[in-house]
């Protein structure tokens, strides 16, 4: 019985130190840094529906985004300015053009367990990019159907920022883990259908899924 009792407290000691430990090891964890273009390179390209009678179409558009860090520890707010030019013909669309877009990063929500460099604030970042779209359709009244669209997009980005996600990718902090990528490359698909009311071109509504 005393062998037994010992070895029940033995586990119980060795149990709360590993409890203890773990919470020591919780108590500083990493913070991950991306590229302020991160999810926001890729853009919805409008283009002319089958039934109207401009087949080719010009765009230009003006649209804000923002990026926060995992945890929501920092933000980065930018504005873009887009434009794309789109044709149809019969059942195919396609579409390309390009982007410019720059902003800066800013305050997130303070995390006790994840403390974000005091040299990430006030960062300035700049980019320019390019996109294309091109896709299936099947028509039916006016509704369209945009059974499936194969969409690309590649940045280039610069800026106060990308020196400083490069800076601490080069120190090695296990509790800084960073991506100091400045060129992004994406591509994936999409689905699309797009209708339009009594009058053509106008009062277009449209649900699109990437």
């Amino acid at each position: 019985m005393f062998i037994k009792r010992n070895s029940f407290l033995l586990i119980l000691l060795l149990l709360s130190g590993f409890i203890s430990s773990c919470g020591s090891l919780n108590s500083t964890l990493p913070v991950f840094y991306t590229p302020a273009s991160t999810s926001n390179h890729v853009s919805y390209l409008p283009k002319p529906m089958m039934a109207d009678s401009v087949k080719t179409k010009n765009y230009l558009s003006v649209s804000f985004s923002n990026n926060t860090l995992p945890y929501e520890t920092g933000d980065m707010v930018m504005g873009f300015i887009n434009y794309n030019r789109s044709h149809v013909i019969n059942n195919i669309n396609f579409s390309y053009g390009g982007f410019a877009y720059f902003g800066g990063t800013s305050r997130g929500y303070e995390n006790s367990t994840r403390k974000i460099s005091d040299e990430f604030y006030g960062k300035g970042f700049q980019g320019l990019g390019l996109r294309t779209s091109i896709g299936y359709a099947e028509q039916s009244g006016n509704t369209e159907f945009r059974v499936l669209n194969w969409e690309n997009s590649v940045v280039f980005e610069g800026g106060g920022y990308s020196s400083f996600i490069k800076k601490e990718r080069e120190k090695h902090d296990p509790l800084s883990i960073t991506s100091d990528k400045t060129t992004l490359y994406s591509t994936g698909g999409s689905t699309e259908v797009i209708w339009y009311g009594k009058k053509i071109g106008i009062d277009n509504m449209d649900f699109a899924c990437f």
